[in-house]
């Protein structure tokens, strides 16, 4: 089961959305699907993502085109 906090400082909130980029990037049916499944906002997810993929050049190929 997902977490439902998203931690309560920055490294926490972090951590959080590292662990969910990462799940959602191995889900099989996309990351949509994922979203939708384990009630997360896409606009979120996005966001984050932009964020955090200077850190995270294994990102790099799931820009959104």
């Amino acid at each position: 089961m997902m977490q439902t906090s998203h931690g309560n400082n920055p490294q926490e909130r972090e951590a959080y959305w590292v662990d969910v980029i990462n799940k959602a990037r191995q889900y099989e049916q996309g990351v949509t699907a994922y979203c939708r499944e384990y009630n997360i906002s896409k606009n979120s997810y996005y966001s984050w993502f932009k964020v955090l993929r200077p850190r995270h050049l294994e990102w790099s190929e799931d820009l959104p085109h």
